[in-house]
C-alpha cells in the first residue's frame, strides 16, 4: 500500500494541471480554432487546410467585441501567424478607431501588416486599402517600408497601383527612400521615368539628392543638371544640397563653381551660394555678386534681399544702384530699402540722402516711408 502522502500529492498534480491547462486555453471556440490553424504556416498549402483556413476567417471577420480580440491578440505571436489569421484579426473590430485611443491597438495593429507585407505583400497592399482612409495611410506606410527593404522592384510596380493618387504618391515615397539608402543613383534615375513628381515626392527627391552628394557632390549637382524636371525644381534642388555645405564648409562649396560645366549649373550653385551665404556669411555673398553679372529677376534674389537687408544693408543698395545687370533694379532698390527702413528708419533716411539727385530717388520717397 502506497503512503498516504504520495496519493495527496498525486491529487494535488492532477487538480493544478487541470486548472493551468484551462487557464491557458482559449475560452472563444473561433478564437481556439484560429490559434490551431495559426500554428501551423504551412497547413495553407494544401486545398484542403486552405478552405478549412478560408472559412474561420469568414466566420470570425469580425471577430466580436474587442475583449475577446484582445485575449486572442494576447495568446498569439503575430509573427507566427499565417496571412488568414493576419487578415481576420485586422478586420476585427478591435481595430475601428486603430491611432486614436489606444497605442498597444495601433502597435498590434503595424505588427499585423509589417508580418502581412513579409508573407504575402500584395494582398497586404490589397487588405489595406479596403480599410477607412486613416487606416490605409498607415497600413500601406507600414507595409510598403517593410516591402522596399527585401525586394524594392517590386514594391515600387504595386505601388503604381495605388487606387488614391496620394496614397500611390506616399507609397512611391516610401519605397524611394528606402532605396536612396543603398543605390540613391539609382533611386534619382528611376523616379524621373514617371515625369513631373507629385508634391508629396519632392522631400524624398531631396533626401535622394542629398545622399547621393555624401558620395560625389559635383556628380550629384551634374545629374541634377542633366534631370528630366522642369528648371525651377533642378534649382529648387540645387539649392537644398548646398544650403548645409555653403554653412559648414563655405570655401569647398565656392570650389564647386570651378569644378560644374554648364551655364545652367555655374548660374544655379552660384545663385544658392549668395542666397545661403546672405545669411550666413554676408561678406562672401556681396563678394560673388561683384563678380556676377547675371541679370537675375527680382523672384530669384527676394530671399538674398531679406538675408542681405539684415547684414550689410548699405551693401546690397549699392550693388542693385552700381552692378546690378537685371530689368527689376528699381524695384529690388525699392524693396531693399523700404525693408531697411522698417528694420532702422534713420540709417536708411541717412543712406537715402546721400543718393544722388535723380528720377529714381524723386520716385523712392513717394514709395517708402522715410519720413
Amino acid at each position: 500500500m502506497k503512503p498516504i502522502y504520495i496519493v495527496y500529492l498525486g491529487v494535488i498534480l492532477f487538480f493544478l494541471s487541470y486548472f493551468i491547462g484551462k487557464a491557458t486555453r482559449p475560452s472563444d471556440p473561433e478564437a481556439e480554432e484560429l490559434l490551431r490553424l495559426s500554428q501551423d504556416n504551412s497547413s495553407t498549402d494544401r486545398p484542403a487546410d486552405r478552405e478549412e483556413s478560408s472559412e474561420v476567417v469568414r466566420r470570425t471577420t469580425p471577430l466580436g467585441n474587442s475583449d475577446r480580440v484582445a485575449k486572442l491578440s494576447q495568446s498569439l505571436d503575430i509573427f507566427q501567424l499565417d496571412s488568414d489569421a493576419l487578415v481576420a484579426l485586422i478586420n476585427s473590430s478591435k481595430f475601428d478607431q486603430v491611432g486614436f485611443t489606444d497605442t498597444s491597438d495601433t502597435q498590434l495593429f503595424i505588427d499585423c501588416f509589417s508580418r502581412l507585407a513579409e508573407i504575402d505583400p500584395k494582398l497586404a497592399v490589397d487588405v489595406a486599402q479596403a480599410l477607412n482612409p486613416k487606416q490605409t495611410s498607415l497600413a500601406l506606410e507600414t507595409v510598403f517600408k517593410e516591402w522596399a527593404i527585401f525586394d524594392p522592384d517590386a514594391a515600387l510596380l504595386t505601388s503604381l497601383e495605388v487606387k488614391d493618387s496620394r496614397n500611390q504618391a506616399k507609397a512611391m515615397m516610401y519605397v524611394f527612400s528606402s532605396m536612396a539608402q543603398e543605390d540613391p543613383n539609382r533611386a534619382f534615375e528611376l523616379i524621373q521615368t514617371y515625369g513631373e513628381p507629385h508634391p508629396t515626392l519632392y522631400n524624398t527627391i531631396t533626401v535622394i539628392t542629398a545622399k547621393m552628394a555624401e558620395q560625389d557632390p559635383i556628380s550629384a549637382l551634374e545629374a541634377i543638371d542633366k534631370a528630366s524636371f522642369e528648371s525651377s525644381r533642378k534649382k529648387g534642388l540645387i539649392g537644398s544640397l548646398l544650403n548645409e555645405l555653403a554653412r559648414e564648409k563655405p570655401e569647398e562649396a565656392i570650389g564647386y563653381l570651378q569644378k560644374v560645366e554648364s551655364d545652367f549649373l555655374k548660374s544655379s550653385v552660384r545663385l544658392s551660394l549668395i542666397t545661403t551665404f546672405s545669411f550666413s556669411n554676408p561678406d562672401k555673398a556681396l563678394g560673388l555678386l561683384n563678380t556676377d553679372d547675371t541679370a537675375y529677376s527680382y523672384d530669384e534674389l527676394s530671399r538674398t534681399i531679406t538675408g542681405l537687408v539684415t547684414n550689410r544693408p548699405a551693401g546690397l543698395l549699392e550693388w542693385i544702384d552700381s552692378s546690378y545687370a537685371g530689368d527689376d533694379r528699381e524695384k529690388l532698390f525699392e524693396e531693399a530699402l523700404t525693408s531697411w527702413s522698417k528694420r532702422d528708419q534713420a540709417a536708411a533716411r541717412n543712406y537715402y540722402e546721400s543718393l544722388p539727385e535723380s528720377d529714381m530717388k524723386t520716385r523712392l520717397v513717394g514709395a517708402i516711408n522715410l519720413f
